[in-house]
């Protein structure tokens, strides 16, 4: 099973979530964590089985709404050549992913978001614009 989180954005410089883009002044672990609900597979795996049993539609994910906002999450920083990045961490132990949905969202000109999820032998990395 997968996890939805429905993240509600006003605005936003630059983000990584989970792994520094640019030299930054605070150390990764010390970035505002946002910890979600533990993810209990084997009782997703069991509702789902019993889904299928009885033909319904298969589950995507579990969604899980919540509100991020810059202004009262994460941490922003201004990097030497005045670059404004703004950090947070989502951890959602149990879950085999995140699927992130936006709504109210808006990038400016000339930002970028930044994804990163850090695993171990398989890093992945996802860039947006205010264009797309």
């Amino acid at each position: 099973m997968k996890v939805i989180l429905t993240l509600s954005f006003c605005f936003c410089w630059g983000i990584t979530f989970a792994q520094q883009i640019a030299p930054t002044l605070l150390p990764l672990e010390q970035v505002e964590q946002l910890i979600m609900p533990f993810v209990e597979n084997d009782v997703l795996v069991a509702k789902e089985a019993q889904r299928r049993a009885n033909r319904e539609i298969p589950e995507f994910a579990v969604s899980q709404r919540v509100s991020i906002q810059p202004q009262t999450h994460g941490n922003w920083e201004v990097l030497a050549d005045g670059t404004a990045v703004w950090r947070l961490r989502i951890l959602s132990k149990g879950a085999h992913s995140l699927n992130l949905g936006f709504t109210n969202f808006s990038l400016p000109k000339n930002a970028q978001l930044f994804f990163i999820q850090p695993r171990p032998k398989r890093y992945t990395r996802s860039i947006f614009s205010s264009r797309q």
